[in-house]
C-alpha cells in the first residue's frame, strides 16, 4: 500500500518560495510519476502551476521531465522515495498562492504535486511556519 506524506516550509518567505517535500513509500513498478494540477476547483481555468517550480530533486534517483507538468522519477528496485521541489509564490489571487516576509497563503492545487494512479490515497501534511507565524487550515488536525 502506498502511503504519501508532505512537508511544507518557508525558511526565508522574503524570497517568495515554499519548500515541499514529499516522501512516497510503496513504490512500484520501479518508477513513480508526480504531476502537478492544472486547474482548482472553483476556478474554471486551466493554469500553468508548473511553470512555478524550481530546483526538483529525487536525491540520488535518475528523473526527467516527461511533459509540462509531470516528473517521472526512476526507483529501480528502491519501493521509497523523497523528493523535493521549490515553488515561487507571489501571486494575489485566490486560486493562487502568495509568501511574503508578512504572511503566507498557498492553494494546494498550485503546491503539491500528486502522485499519478494514488490520488485516492490519504496523505499527511505538516507545516513547518516561520517563528511567530499562525497556521490556520481547513484540513482536519493531527498529533503535534
Amino acid at each position: 500500500m502506498t502511503t504519501i506524506s508532505y512537508a511544507l516550509s518557508m525558511p526565508e518567505p522574503h524570497t517568495h518560495l515554499y519548500h515541499v517535500a514529499i516522501d512516497i513509500d510503496g513504490v512500484r513498478n520501479g518508477q513513480v510519476d508526480l504531476v502537478m494540477p492544472v486547474w482548482t476547483p472553483g476556478a474554471y481555468a486551466v493554469v500553468d502551476f508548473a511553470r512555478h517550480v524550481q530546483d526538483f530533486n529525487a536525491g540520488r534517483m535518475t528523473w526527467k521531465k516527461v511533459d509540462k507538468s509531470r516528473w517521472r522519477v526512476i526507483t529501480g528496485e528502491a519501493t521509497r522515495v523523497r523528493v523535493s521541489y521549490q515553488v515561487w509564490a507571489f501571486e494575489l489571487e485566490v486560486d493562487r498562492s502568495h509568501l511574503d516576509g508578512e504572511h503566507g497563503y498557498f492553494n494546494g492545487a498550485g503546491i503539491f504535486m500528486y502522485v499519478d494512479g494514488a490520488k485516492d490515497r490519504p496523505v499527511t501534511l505538516d507545516i513547518k511556519a516561520p517563528r511567530g507565524w499562525k497556521v490556520t487550515t481547513g484540513l482536519e488536525g493531527g498529533p503535534s
